[in-house]
């Protein structure tokens, strides 16, 4: 049996959001926090993670060795997009309180109703390969007993 550690590099501002860990298709359960580990026997498996909107996964073919420690990482590559759309999220919302002068206020709305037409179709590009993910192996060093 080898150890398989998944690993959730910072995601946007460090606020870690369940995912669902599938192995082979089947779901192994549900990761809340920043690592899990656990025991698997050796072989080739399609690791999936998988946001908690099904929409959002990404699939690895991850070959685990007979011993050591097999470590996968996934990060979300999107902050600077999620970044602008909290911004404009921010400022959708002010213009419930504030008046924008009326040439202001059109700029603002084709620029913003632009960006969230943007953002809906890179989503939709990249909805299967949402995560990026590395895979490291650290091998277990055979210590023999006198």
């Amino acid at each position: 049996m080898s150890l398989l550690t998944i690993n959730h590099s910072r995601s946007f501002l460090n606020v870690y959001i369940a995912h669902q860990i599938l192995i082979d298709g089947h779901s192994v359960g549900i990761m809340k926090g920043e690592k899990v580990s656990f025991q698997i026997p050796s072989g080739q498996y399609d690791i999936t993670i998988q946001s908690m909107i099904p929409f959002f996964s990404a699939t690895q073919t991850v070959q685990i060795p007979l011993r050591g420690e097999t470590i996968l990482t996934f990060s979300e590559p999107d902050k600077w997009m999620d970044s602008i759309l909290a911004i404009d999220i921010l400022f959708f919302v002010l213009t419930f309180f504030i008046t924008i002068p009326s040439p202001w206020y059109g700029a603002y709305k084709v620029i913003s109703d632009g960006f969230f037409v943007l953002w809906i179709v890179w989503m939709w590009c990249i909805r299967k390969k949402y995560f990026r993910i590395r895979i490291s192996h650290k091998s277990q060093s055979s210590i023999a007993e006198l």
